[in-house]
């Protein structure tokens, strides 16, 4: 019965996953095309930067990147300001990651 019980979660878990998979895909746009672009080619790193679960999420991302080979590193938002901004060369592109806070009226 429990075996049920996760496979039925599990497969819940996926399904709703894929829903807003769908929805992002549909959201992909120029912008994001041309960001990705500028990345790809790109000779230098590419600087992530990140505060507190942002600044986590950031370092993910770092991760991700310098696993696929395109070279990247994490720049705490707080150290920018303390003297870190040195490790930039001209053209760095750079992705900044934050909450977004939505105010319902």
């Amino acid at each position: 019965m429990a075996k049920n019980r996760i496979n039925g979660l599990a497969q819940s878990i996926l399904e709703s996953e894929s829903k807003q998979l769908r929805k992002v895909a549909k959201q992909v746009d120029k912008d994001i095309i041309k960001a990705s672009n500028l990345i790809a080619k790109h000779d230098g790193k590419v600087v992530v930067c990140g505060l507190g679960k942002s600044g986590l999420i950031a370092q993910k991302i770092v991760a991700t990147l310098c696993s696929t080979g395109t070279t990247s590193v994490f720049m705490h938002a707080s150290d920018a300001l303390h003297g870190d901004l040195g490790i930039y060369k001209p053209g760095d592109p750079t992705i900044l990651i934050s909450k977004r806070v939505i105010q319902k009226n």
